[in-house]
């Protein structure tokens, strides 16, 4: 696989989505502007990213969308009986 340092690449993955999504945060929330190191830090986490996704068969569209998506997803709620019960429980 990757000649990562990590012996598990699933879990260099995870670190590396969890680390570029702070990233992230900071710079399009948040407008902040990384110092150098930090920016050479999020491009090595975004090859290494891309690099162990691919070789786990994802498409970059599909990395990408890790990269964006939330980790819990956002429950639909419209007001409805429905919906109300679900908060009740």
């Amino acid at each position: 696989m990757t000649s990562s340092t990590v012996a598990d690449p699933k879990l260099e993955l995870i670190h590396h989505l969890h680390t570029i999504r702070d990233y992230a945060e900071r710079m399009v929330i948040n407008g902040e502007v990384l110092e150098p190191d930090e920016a050479a830090y999020q491009m090595a986490c975004m090859r290494d990213y891309l690099t162990i996704g691919e070789e786990f068969g994802l498409t970059q569209k599909e990395m990408v969308v890790l990269v964006l998506v939330q980790d819990s997803p956002k429950e639909r709620e419209c007001g409805c009986h429905s919906c109300n019960a679900r908060k009740e429980t």
